[in-house]
């Protein structure tokens, strides 16, 4: 699955999400952050970096699969580490941790477009769909 095959979802819209590429071979989304990402605190909200990380390991979990299959979020953990604060870039890098038969595990952090310390880290497990035959 490519990358725009995801990023043309309702959800990445809404948040601004893009994927982007990048040289070392990882899974990268990029969202500049906008008003409507904070919190009544005056900081980014920690939905918006959970969706980011979820989003990252998406991206690293269907793009090696085929066309036709599919994989779906089992679990879902985030560490949220300092706050954000606009303006700001924020990136997150996800990457497979183990790949077997039905289920992919795979971790992801969330920096600024500088490649600051990470503002919070996460890893998901995905149940993986294989592409059915219709014989």
């Amino acid at each position: 699955m490519e990358a725009t095959e995801l990023e043309v979802g309702a959800f990445w819209r809404f948040l601004g999400m893009r994927a982007v590429p990048d040289e070392a071979g990882a899974h990268v989304v990029r969202l500049e952050v906008r008003p409507e990402h904070m919190q009544v605190m005056g900081r980014v909200h920690g939905g918006v970096l959970a969706s980011l990380i979820d989003s990252a390991i998406a991206l690293a979990v269907h793009e090696p699969m085929a066309s036709g299959s599919a994989a779906a979020t089992l679990d879902l953990n985030v560490q949220y580490l300092r706050p954000v604060e606009a303006p700001c870039v924020l990136v997150a890098r996800g990457r497979i941790l183990s790949r077997g038969g039905a289920v992919a595990l795979a971790s992801a952090e969330v920096t600024d477009s500088a490649g600051g310390p990470p503002f919070a880290v996460g890893s998901a497990s995905y149940r993986l769909y294989p592409k059915r035959d219709n014989a």
